[in-house]
């Protein structure tokens, strides 16, 4: 439970919720996505309570990368793809070096190939 919780995000910002396990990161990142609503207290965005907007909206415009990876039980172009169904190769070996993960990637195609 969150008490006593204020946070302003200017326009234009963005913001990492980082801290203990158990400090409510999970918590404020759920209220804000609506996976459940506040039972007390108000969220609002640009003034307006959050209970205004549409799930689907707010889902498009917010992005959360949560503590522990994960991975469906597909590829891993396709767990990369799943950001952006239409990347092309070029595009899907940038993100992979943008995340530090072709050394997986490699250890992971020179397990399948033996």
């Amino acid at each position: 439970m969150l008490r006593n919780f204020n946070l302003t995000i200017e326009p234009n910002q963005s913001v990492a919720i980082v801290g203990h396990s158990g400090s409510g990161k999970s918590t404020i990142a759920s209220l804000i996505l609506r996976f459940y609503d506040s039972s007390r207290g108000q969220i609002a965005i640009d003034g307006q309570d959050l209970k205004k907007y549409s799930v689907p909206y707010l889902r498009d415009k917010i992005s959360i990368v949560q503590q522990e990876p994960l991975l469906f039980n597909e590829t891993i172009k396709s767990n990369i793809m799943f950001g952006n169904l239409s990347a092309s190769d070029p595009e899907i070996r940038t993100v992979a070096s943008q995340a530090n993960a072709m050394g997986f990637i490699m250890q992971n195609e020179e397990d399948c190939s033996s």
